[in-house]
């Protein structure tokens, strides 16, 4: 298995801290975030990993490397424009052949069991699994309707307060198989979110959700960010 880290937004909502820092490279308890995605991903054996550059990107191709001091291997993707998640996941194509692959955001911070994650995926069968959990206010995520199985039979991105059907939303990490990229259309600016996973799921593919209720946090907006710092530096002071 592969990965690809969405590491090319522009990180607004942490101005002005990210007009001189790319998101993923923001300290957490003295670490950047995107180190602590590698990290796990070498951990669990993942060692080819993809990362799409944008806003800043030189930093955090000049940051990591080739990416040997965290015993995988970079791939840089750097775009002169953006394409939306969609668009971006489609030009990684070529880097993953017929695997599947892990697709994480750039500024997520979690703590999940991959190998459950994985079983899980490889058991359902389906083209994807979306890493899901509930949260007290789902209208800044995908939110999801689910069947006894957990396959997502509804899927909704940040929906109005009217349109909440479920408090169960998708967290920025995923596993698809190489198929999803037949539905992503080439040259096109697309939003995984918005266009790829609705598009695939009227089609009739099966997609399912990975409930858990681990450590998940996301940086990309101030109070994520300050939370983080706050649960990163007490998890470093346990005894």
């Amino acid at each position: 298995m592969k990965a690809i880290i969405m590491a090319a937004g522009l990180g607004t909502r942490l101005a002005p801290f990210t007009d001189q820092l790319p998101k993923p490279l923001m300290p957490v308890n003295g670490k950047p975030v995107i180190v602590y995605q590698l990290e796990w991903l070498a951990q669990n054996n993942i060692k080819e990993v993809g990362i799409n550059l944008f806003h800043l990107g030189e930093k955090i191709e000049k940051f990591l490397g080739d990416g040997s001091d965290y015993e995988i291997r970079i791939t840089y993707n750097k775009q002169e424009e953006l394409s939306g998640t969609g668009g971006d996941l489609k030009k990684f194509e070529d880097f993953i052949e017929d695997e599947n692959f892990i697709l994480i955001n750039g500024d997520n911070l979690f703590v999940v069991d991959f190998n459950d994650f994985q079983e899980v995926h490889d058991n359902k069968g389906g083209i994807g699994t979306l890493y899901a959990r509930e949260w007290e206010d789902p209208t800044r995520r995908a939110i999801i309707d689910i069947d006894h199985d957990n396959k997502i039979r509804k899927f909704k991105e940040k929906p109005k307060p009217d349109e909440v059907f479920s408090n169960i939303a998708v967290s920025g990490l995923y596993i698809f198989e190489n198929k999803i990229l037949e539905y992503i259309p080439e040259g096109e600016f697309t939003n995984l979110s918005y266009d790829i996973i609705p598009k695939v799921l009227a089609s009739g593919e099966e997609i399912y959700a990975y409930i858990d209720d681990g450590y998940f946090a996301d940086i990309g907006n101030p109070s994520g960010y300050i939370q983080a710092q706050i649960d990163m530096f007490r998890k470093s002071h346990e005894v």
